[in-house]
């Protein structure tokens, strides 16, 4: 029979657990060690210069805000990317939340109320892991619990604090 027989495996340890930097040629690495970062009311660029590329850049919120993040590319002119994927991570590095298309066009937005105060990370992606080219992310504050409303066009908002309802 196929795929029967006498094997050998092996482990062997490769680092001291510390990720490795981002590659050369990379802007921003894809971990929680990253030097990317960003403050609420400002924006910042990057490159995903791969397919598969994820830069990721570290802020600090405020337990009880409210929050829009926005990833643009190719749709807003604010980069080349065609379209871009979002993700909101905690500070360990857990998906908190993730976005594809709900900014302009093929752009991403992540509305979030933070439950806590520290350290959360913007994941910079694309979508199915395909597209490369630049963005840029913006982040702000919008209030105090209170979602941001839908974006222009968009009839109902895609978190809790949508005005649909099903009676």
């Amino acid at each position: 029979e196929a795929g029967t027989g006498t094997y050998t495996l092996s482990a062997r340890q490769t680092g001291n657990g510390t990720p490795p930097p981002a590659p050369p040629g990379d802007d921003y690495s894809s971990d929680t060690g990253t030097q990317g970062s960003i403050t609420i009311g400002s924006s910042a660029t990057g490159n995903l210069e791969s397919r598969g590329d994820h830069d990721w850049f570290r802020m600090t919120l405020a337990a009880g805000q409210t929050y829009q993040f926005d990833m643009e590319g190719s749709a807003t002119g604010r980069g080349s990317l065609g379209d871009s994927y979002l993700y909101l991570r905690n500070s360990s590095g857990g998906l908190i939340t993730q976005n594809d298309d709900s900014g302009t066009g093929l752009n991403s937005r992540i509305g979030y109320t933070a439950t806590s105060a520290g350290t959360y990370f913007l994941d910079a992606g694309a979508y199915a892991e395909a597209g490369t080219g630049t963005y840029t992310l913006s982040a702000r504050q919008t209030g105090n619990g209170t979602p941001p409303p839908a974006p222009p066009g968009d009839d109902y908002s895609s978190d809790t604090g949508t005005q649909g309802s099903i009676t």
